[in-house]
């Protein structure tokens, strides 16, 4: 517990070291504003005499009188108070004996009176301040627009690649879109625009408001060499200021004590005494072992508060000191404005020039207030005139921290397992323990006030470990206090005393039923309180104290980014205020610096917990200064969420809006090879199906022909009426009824060969079952027989054509559309396609993933030491190029040791590369720059290095002749892919921890130190990411020439179904010879027929030999032509990937299938030793 609070009932300051057991307290959370009254000053205000016995006061009395009429001018509240109006009254004097004797302005003008000089001086201070805040504002955006510029040109050539890529450079000139003509570069113009328009407008903004300002300080320079020409007078108004700002000081440590005494004796059961303890006076900061030992402590005090009054002022302001001396001249005066009516007012954001600017909150924005608001049990909002802003659910005082691990307790077996006492025990209870309640009161509060005379007392020190059996104990303490009051039930008779419910069990149902009551009534309003705190508190990272679990699970970095953007008077305290929030603690040495601070509490945390997400930031400025602390940031800032910034928010999104365009391009290009290799799948399956008489099936053989050679960038434009012609023709085939017909029913064939069963003229036996289709009825060309059964079959076949002949017009107008689609795709490619949109969805990897909210817990050691950090890391060789590395060298040239410089670069993994801007010294930079040398001529395409080191060419088809940007692919995966270590010591690498899903990958130079070990030393970069990386030109030419061979492949497969088809089609008409032979036989009926004896003898000396010879040759070669058919089906993907070298096949295939391409040739679980 706190070291000192002050008494709610005395407004004394008292020690509280040794805090009773029942004794209660809370703090306030505020914003700081000036000169805050201090434990100094309590001290000094204690050994004065009384305000009422100087005669200074009694002529000067403040006529505030109503403000604090409720302060014993004994206490030491009203102590101060005097001395602060003393101050202010001595002051006052002093400063208007000055003000006569000033020198006056070079216009000649002095102040008339004090309120006069106050507006000269905060009229000043403004004008300096403003000067300066918007000199900083135009160098940021420079900066801004200069990184802007850069990454449009990068995004120019990434696009103009893959324009190039999709339009292989053998394309004939009239088919090649101009990019003016192509929507999507017009959509990537514009998105470019309003990148860097974007940035121009930010930096025509601060440039004006630094115009302004700097017109404001030239008109203020008059007023500032007042001033500075009278000292004694501006001392004495910064005196009078700071003792103005401790008067309001004053009226704050009041209303405080007043409000936390409503709250204790509305919400909270009375037990013993009740402390209200604030940060500004109740720590003796002169104290440093004090100071030291209590900003370790102070979220345990948080944490161990009943309750936290928050403070929502108004912004912090110079000008309103000035109404605060208005107000000590005459008591009728406000103040302070009224910012916020009711909690539902608190505006979670708003512009200059908005409504709702006046409702925001300042205290959001500060350091030590988070900490204040998420450790705390309970919360209450006041505004700025201290008027409690009212919430439905606060009225369950205690039970608003506990009802979610009361919600846990419940669903423990044993609880369960207890049951649910009689409703009408229940009833009685409520109606006996709150009959003298005089006002209605909602069921929650309710049941609140039946809990706590029962007996039951949340537990105050509670842990979410232990917090099931903590509120366990509680129920049990309960149980075994309750037989009073169960005793005065059964005396009134109220309940039976031979109830099973009198004994423990049934108390401790009794008590559960109570508990699972309340929760099942505030529990969905508890969550939306916490939202909408969370939404005006910028506490939307912390998704588990959104939901009430606690803080234990979260992550570090989504406590870092939380604080990131959030304000302290001292920097240090960025650090020092994140102690209790990460659960951590070390000894406070402000004089340290902000680095070092913020290098301590990392260290805290991964020695604590091994929590690796405080590596995951960013920023090229950001880079610590400390020696083996290169894996920590010099600032919190590092940690900022793009996307929330305001200085960079124009920029991400911009730059996002690209990326997503770029990777919608190269989509929607997958999208069309995938479209169309599953329409020709589905050609292939009609192949199958369409009998050999079907005119279609003939006019898909030439559509296949024409498909194969034309460009997908053209057959996107006849997609869809492609898709509609295979869709006709299936929803023909599906109409059929699939029904055995008497003339093509399965017979006994009889010949000098043995019987076999035939089917549709071929023999049944001689292939595979699956090869013959459901007869359909389209119509057939059948020889007429010769006999009158012969008649009998004709009609029996008319009856059959009448029924098809309605598919007669619709087979012609498909043939007539495949053939109209033929002479289109074999026009020129069209100007105009329509623009690129969002609505194609990604795939497997593609989708957005979540940020994890449970601490990153690397599996493997991690050593911290006072050299460096050790760690197991994976580490993925890449191919860096710097940007404008002459500009570069010659910085490194001028540079002086130690010296730092900044610059752009490309990271390659082999299959990717994105766009990175870093710092780091100039040495670092130097040796970098020369092995990029050598790099470039290792992996150099013009270089001839033989054909042992060159990566294993393609073993398909060579008819895809290989380009400079794919030899250079080559080049570089198999450079990357190199299985010794050791030779990438000296390189800039990636590297990342080991075993832990959510940790980044970061930029870092990596060494050969003593005895084998790697050195690392990471550099300093903006935020990158492969996941929307662009892909390697090289390797985006392989994947068109795979999604190009997959085509054809497919093609060539359908082709040879057909050809089956039409070989199995000749055979019958073999078969079709024979059978008239058959049928003379039979038609002699056993009497000999010497004419038709010799026609059989004739035909079996020769046609009927040549005629079984034919059809067993196109039998047998339809088989052989229907099983390759099959083969080809089945390895259409691989065959397309064997064409390509073996290390790049897993990328295209991912690449095809949408995939992100993510570093994967990795060195896993090395050692290094990062300084």
């Amino acid at each position: 517990t706190p070291f000192r609070m002050f008494d709610v009932e005395t407004q004394n300051m008292v020690s509280t070291s040794n805090l009773g057991l029942n004794d209660q307290y809370c703090v306030v959370s505020h914003s700081w504003k000036g000169s805050e009254i201090d434990h100094q000053y309590f001290a000094d205000a204690r050994s004065l005499e009384s305000w009422e016995d100087t005669i200074e006061g009694q002529e000067s009395m403040c006529q505030d009188s109503i403000l604090h009429q409720t302060v014993p001018e004994s206490s030491d509240l009203g102590k101060i108070i005097e001395k602060s109006k003393a101050d202010i009254t001595a002051l006052e004097r002093k400063v208007a004996s000055a003000l006569t004797q000033a020198r006056p302005r070079h216009d000649g003008e002095r102040p008339k009176d004090i309120e006069t000089l106050l507006q000269w001086y905060v009229d000043a201070r403004e004008a300096e301040s403003g000067m300066n805040r918007w000199q900083k504002e135009v160098h940021n955006a420079a900066t801004l627009r200069s990184s802007a510029e850069r990454r449009a040109a990068y995004y120019r050539t990434v696009w103009n690649a893959m324009v190039d890529c999709l339009t292989p450079s053998n394309t004939n000139t009239s088919q090649r879109i101009p990019s003016s003509d192509d929507p999507g570069s017009r959509q990537l113009e514009s998105a470019i625009d309003r990148l860097t328009a974007g940035t121009l407008d930010q930096q025509a903004l601060a440039e004006e408001n630094f115009n302004a300002a700097s017109k404001a300080w030239a008109e203020a320079s008059s007023t500032a060499q007042f001033f500075d020409s009278n000292r004694a007078l501006s001392y004495g108004t910064e005196a009078l200021l700071a003792a103005l700002q401790r008067i309001r000081s004053t009226r704050k440590i009041e209303q405080s004590i007043i409000h936390a005494k409503k709250l204790f004796e509305a919400h909270f059961p009375r037990g013993g005494k009740r402390y209200v303890w604030l940060d500004t006076c109740c720590i003796n900061k002169r104290d440093s072992y004090e100071m030291t030992e209590s900003l370790a402590l102070m979220g345990d005090w948080y944490a161990n508060a009943d309750f936290c009054l928050v403070h929502l002022d108004t912004p912090r302001s110079d000008a309103s000191w000035i109404e605060e001396w208005k107000y000590w001249k005459m008591p009728s005066h406000v103040p302070v404005e009224l910012n916020i009516n009711r909690f539902t007012d608190i505006a979670t954001n708003g512009r200059d020039g908005d409504n709702t600017v006046k409702a925001q909150v300042e205290w959001a924005t500060r350091g030590w207030t988070l900490q204040e608001l998420v450790l705390s049990k309970m919360t209450y909002f006041v505004n700025s005139h201290w008027q409690h802003l009212e919430r439905p659910i606060e009225v369950i005082g205690p039970f608003y921290f506990l009802c979610p691990f009361i919600h846990r307790y419940l669903k423990h077996p044993f609880v369960r397992g207890l049951g649910k006492p009689p409703v009408e025990v229940i009833h009685k209870l409520e109606q006996h323990l709150l009959s003298n309640s005089k006002h209605e009161m909602p069921r929650e509060r309710q049941l609140v006030l039946v809990l706590e005379k029962i007996g039951f007392v949340p537990p105050r020190d509670l842990r979410d470990t232990t917090a099931e059996a903590q509120v366990g104990k509680a129920v049990l303490t309960a149980a075994r206090m309750s037989p009073t009051i169960l005793d005065e039930l059964t005396s009134d008779a109220l309940v039976d005393p031979s109830s099973d419910y009198l004994d423990l069990r049934g108390r401790i149902a009794l008590v559960n039923y109570l508990l699972a009551d309340l929760v099942s009534i505030t529990g969905a309003e508890i969550v939306n309180d916490r939202q909408r705190i969370s939404a005006f508190s910028k506490i939307g990272h912390l998704r588990n104290w959104v939901a009430g679990t606690g803080l234990l699970d979260s992550s570090a970095s989504s406590v870092l980014i939380t604080a990131s953007d959030r304000q302290t008077t001292v920097l240090t305290d960025k650090a020092y205020s994140l102690m209790g929030i990460l659960g951590v603690r070390f000894s406070a040495f402000p004089a340290e610096g902000l680095p070092k601070a913020l290098s301590r509490l990392l260290d805290e945390v991964v020695i604590t917990y091994n929590d690796v997400s405080v590596f995951n930031w960013t920023g090229k400025h950001c880079g610590s200064p400390l020696h083996g602390r290169s894996l920590y940031p010099a600032s919190i800032d590092a940690f900022v969420d793009p996307t929330n910034d305001p200085t960079s928010t124009t920029q991400v999104n911009a730059s996002q809006n690209i990326l997503k365009l770029l990777h919608i391009r190269r989509a929607r290009r997958s999208k069309i090879a995938r479209d169309v290799n599953n329409l020709l799948a589905d050609m292939l399956v009609l192949a199958k199906e369409l009998p050999a008489e079907c005119s279609t099936l003939y006019e898909l053989d030439d559509l296949a022909d024409t498909i194969k050679v034309a460009k997908f960038e053209r057959l996107e434009a006849t997609f869809h009426d492609l898709k509609g012609i295979v869709a006709t023709i299936q929803a023909i085939v599906s109409r059929q009824v699939f029904t055995e017909v008497e003339e093509d029913a399965p017979s006994k064939i009889s010949g000098r060969f043995g019987s076999f069963e035939r089917i549709d003229g071929v023999r049944k036996s001689a292939f595979p079952h699956h090869a013959f289709s459901p007869k359909l009825p389209f119509r057939r060309q059948k020889a007429t027989p010769r006999s009158s059964q012969g008649g009998q079959q004709h009609q029996a076949s008319n009856s059959k054509n009448e029924e098809t002949d309605d598919q007669e017009p619709d087979l012609q107008a498909i043939n007539a559309s495949i053939k109209h689609i033929i002479g289109e795709l074999n026009y020129p490619l069209p100007t105009h396609f329509e623009e690129i949109n969002d609505n194609h969805t990604q795939d497997g990897d593609a989708n957005i993933q979540q940020g994890q909210e449970g601490r990153l817990v690397c599996p493997n050691p991690i050593v911290v030491s006072t050299a460096g950090i050790r760690g197991i890391f994976d580490i993925q060789r890449v191919v860096v190029t710097m940007i404008d590395p002459n500009k570069l060298r010659s910085k490194v040239t001028t540079a002086v040791p130690g010296q730092r410089i900044e610059g752009w670069c490309t990271i390659s993994t082999g299959l990717s590369l994105t766009l990175v801007a870093f710092t780091c010294d100039a040495h670092v930079l130097a040796k970098q720059l020369d092995l990029m040398e050598v790099i470039a001529q290792d992996i150099d395409p013009k270089q001839y290095r033989g054909p042992v080191t060159d990566p294993e060419e393609p073993r398909g088809s060579t008819r895809w002749p290989r380009s400079a940007d794919q030899r250079k692919v080559s080049r570089m995966v198999s450079f990357v892919q190199n299985s010794d270590p050791h030779n990438i010591a000296g390189e800039w690498v990636l590297a990342r921890f080991s075993g832990s899903p959510g940790a980044r990958w970061f930029l870092c130079q990596l060494e050969l130190g003593a005895g084998n070990d790697f050195y690392g030393q990471r550099i300093a970069t903006d935020a990158f990411s492969f996941e929307n990386a662009a892909p390697e030109q090289g390797l985006s030419e392989y994947w068109h020439q795979f999604t190009e061979e997959k085509k054809a492949r497919t093609c060539e497969t359908l082709k040879m179904y057909i050809l089956r088809k039409a070989l199995w089609r000749k055979a019958g008409s073999e078969m079709d010879k024979l059978k008239r032979i058959e049928d003379a036989k039979k038609r002699s009926k056993g009497h000999i027929d010497w004419d038709a004896a010799a026609a059989i003898v004739q035909d079996l000396s020769s046609n009927k030999i040549i005629n079984m010879g034919r059809m067993a040759r196109l039998g047998f070669a339809g088989a052989g032509v229907e099983l390759w058919a099959n083969c080809l089906e089945s390895r259409i993907e691989k065959g397309a990937l064997d064409c390509l070298p073996i290390p790049l096949q897993t990328a295209v295939k991912d690449l095809d299938h949408n995939k992100m391409l993510l570093p994967a040739m990795f060195h896993a679980g090395r050692e290094v030793h990062m300084f």
